[in-house]
């Protein structure tokens, strides 16, 4: 049976304190799916100030879409990041079934992209979903996505 001590267990108290990243001082921290409306929209766990272009943020941040897929969503705000990124085309499109119930696998990479517009990102590309054929398997399929904010 293992004992633990008042010092083990401060030990682990203090690294578990220690480990905690600090938030900074201009960013609410984002807690229980709320910011307040001064502190601006949640993203990536902080409230980020919402914007129209990057002279809305602050130095070194940029205005930019960071939700995307098959369409653009919600309002661009102000980040750190330094690239556009975007799911790149299926490269594999494979039948499964998992527990009798169908569907189709498939493998994707990210494809970085520099900044672009005011604000950042949210271009268009042409890329190849694996998607279930109404007539059964599987078929890679051409669709739109959008590039968006990536660090």
């Amino acid at each position: 049976m293992k004992t633990f001590t008042f010092a083990s267990c401060m030990s682990f108290v203090l690294l578990a304190c220690l480990g905690t990243p600090d938030t900074p001082p201009d960013r609410p921290f984002f807690e229980f799916g709320r910011c307040g409306v001064s502190d601006g929209l949640p993203f990536s766990q902080y409230c980020r100030q919402a914007c129209v272009t990057s002279r809305d943020c602050a130095m070194n941040e940029w205005c930019m879409f960071v939700e995307g897929g098959d369409s653009i969503q919600g309002t661009p705000v102000c980040v750190d990041y330094k690239h556009c990124a975007y799911l790149g085309s299926d490269t594999e499109c494979t039948p499964t079934d998992i527990g009798g119930v169908e569907g189709c696998a498939s493998h994707a990479s990210w494809q970085i992209e520099r900044l672009a517009g005011n604000p950042a990102c949210g271009r268009p590309h042409e890329v190849l979903r694996c998607m279930t054929n109404p007539g059964g398997g599987c078929v890679l399929t051409p669709v739109t996505t959008y590039d968006v904010g990536h660090p």
